[in-house]
């Protein structure tokens, strides 16, 4: 039982890439047609994952304490 979970398990990975990889062109695709920025399509996960939530600029914008 557990070769074939594994066997299974190797399977749905390749799926679960092969239609990643699928999405990702049509991304292209649509981005070299205009429909979105590549800024839309690729970062908005990503960054809501690492970025901090204060944005750089209020960071950058406070005064110098002397």
């Amino acid at each position: 039982w557990e070769e074939i979970a594994k066997v299974d398990a190797k399977r749905v990975d390749a799926d679960l890439h092969r239609h990643r990889k699928s999405k990702i062109k049509e991304n292209e695709k649509e981005v070299k047609n205009g429909k979105y920025s590549a800024h839309i399509n690729f970062k908005p996960s990503i960054q809501h994952k690492f970025e901090p939530i204060m944005p750089k600029r209020q960071i950058v914008d406070v005064p110098p304490t002397k």
